[in-house]
């Protein structure tokens, strides 16, 4: 009686320290508020192909280049031919008759080669600055090369580096004092195929474009006389759909003057859907999402920079928040979630540990993989998640001695002080453990049900209504090593 009595004790107390970690579960930006985009004085109606040349982006540049502020460039139903596209500082809407309806398909080639020497990543449309709103379109890049013969980027091989490149700035458009806004919903993005890998320098895949929408820095490779500080602006995807990327949405060098939301988004056939890196004192939020058919990871969060940031701009002021909630994995035969910290594990330290929640997300799992994978995390929520399926583990929490893709991490980390509480596993069957602790695993607080099996191999960790497991644990290699290209250090 007394042992119950102090299991219920501990459990209450549990509960209760979660108060601290709490927050706002479903994101940023409620439908309420969210409008077609700035108060619209003027439209401007780009119908598709009206010269009958086959080629649209002259007509929509002029359109944007005419639009004052708050302008409604509306397309029409029907399929538009649009080559690469820059746009500085627009504060409007681009709207189609819906994502059904209103195709835009990339007209090829892209030059490449012209960007790199702009000092720009190869990308389709560069939305850099402005308040913006993108929304009932599709995008679509047609199957095969996209560039020139000769004309690919020496780096990253025949493969674009993104349909969307956004930032409040860049060499060409230098005002990083200002904050962009990014609205992209009910939008379709569709990657093309290309079964000739010959040309494909790392990413030897059938992708012909590696990412959907890059948020960050926009540059090639950072030149010595300009100060690049960290993104600034508030980025909303939603109710989108993505197909066959490396990634559907990636986040990097966002910093405190910095949101992001992919909410209510479907994304399938893509390597990492989301994927966030090097992101700094800025609050992040995940919800809602669908995830189906990822090769490798669901969602990857990792604060490795790979030296691509310059040290002065990493200013740790807070902790990054991620909040990833509400969201499904379906049939998931990979890790649904990987969390690595890096940066509290170099010297001089890099910045302050992320802050993680993971909450009422269904992990309906297939295989082999780990649903939750929290390495070097601080402080991290776990909570109220339902796993079902097969797995090897339903969540692993443990010190890391190297990032995802290989770079290593020379100081001693512990996974120290997550909280695992209220999550569901009983249709879930785990090969090894429904949780595990690792050697490197401190301080954490686990509470299930009576049923849910765990091992724990960690230093003064607390666990009510678990059934202990033996077995040993060792972390083994990365799936991939050293593998991200970075453009010399550039993400992919």
């Amino acid at each position: 009686m007394k042992k119950l009595i102090w299991f219920s004790f501990v459990a209450l107390f549990i509960m209760a320290s979660c108060s601290k970690s709490e927050r706002s579960d479903f994101g940023i930006y409620p439908d309420e508020i969210i409008k077609a985009g700035p108060e619209s004085s003027q439209v401007i109606v780009v119908p598709p192909d009206k010269d009958g040349d086959g080629d649209d982006t002259e007509e929509l540049r002029a359109a944007i280049d005419a639009a004052g502020p708050g302008t409604l460039i509306q397309l029409l139903e029907g399929e538009y031919h649009v080559g690469y596209l820059e746009v500085y500082g627009f504060h409007g809407v681009i709207a189609g008759a819906g994502s059904e309806k209103t195709l835009i398909t990339m007209k090829t080639p892209i030059d490449q080669i012209a960007q790199i020497a702009s000092n720009q990543s190869a990308g389709w449309w560069r939305l850099i600055g402005g308040d913006i709103t993108i929304s009932n379109i599709a995008f679509k890049t047609p199957d095969g090369f996209l560039s020139e013969e000769g004309g690919y980027d020496p780096n990253s091989g025949s493969d674009l580096f993104a349909m969307f490149l956004v930032n409040n700035y860049n060499d060409e458009y230098y005002h990083p004092e200002e904050q962009q806004k990014l609205i992209v919903k009910s939008c379709n993005f569709i990657g093309g195929t290309n079964t000739d890998t010959s040309k494909d320098v790392y990413w030897k895949t059938d992708h012909n474009t590696y990412i959907a929408i890059w948020v960050g820095m926009e540059y090639y490779w950072p030149k010595e006389n300009l100060d690049y500080p960290l993104t600034k602006g508030d980025y909303m995807f939603k109710d989108c759909y993505f197909e066959h990327f490396l990634d559907g949405v990636e986040g990097f060098s966002l910093g405190e003057l910095a949101t992001m939301e992919v909410s209510k988004c479907k994304l399938n056939n893509c390597m990492w859907p989301l994927f966030f890196l090097a992101n700094y004192n800025s609050n992040i939020y995940i919800t809602e999402n669908i995830f189906t058919n990822s090769q490798e990871y669901d969602i990857a969060i990792d604060d490795w920079d790979a030296g691509f940031l310059p040290n002065t701009i990493i200013n740790p002021i807070r902790r990054c928040s991620y909040v990833i909630t509400g969201n499904q994995f379906n049939k998931s035969t990979v890790s649904s979630i990987y969390l690595c910290d890096w940066g509290i594990g170099q010297e001089p330290v890099q910045g302050l540990p992320m802050m993680i929640t993971v909450k009422g997300n269904q992990f309906n799992l297939s295989g082999s993989g780990i649903a939750v994978t929290a390495y070097n995390s601080q402080d991290a929520v776990i909570r109220n998640n339902t796993f079902s399926g097969t797995c090897d583990k339903g969540i692993l929490i443990d010190g890391a001695s190297q990032e995802l893709y290989g770079a290593p991490i020379p100081l001693e980390v512990y996974a120290n002080n997550v909280l695992v509480l209220g999550n569901n596993f009983n249709g879930l069957k785990a090969t090894t453990a429904s949780i595990v602790l690792g050697e490197k695993s401190s301080n954490c607080n686990v509470v299930g049900n009576g049923k849910d099996s765990v091992i724990d191999n960690g230093t003064d960790n607390k666990i009510v209504g678990m059934k202990p497991k033996t077995g040993g644990y060792h972390a083994g290699p990365t799936i991939r090593d050293n593998l991200r290209n970075f453009h010399g250090m550039r993400p992919h």
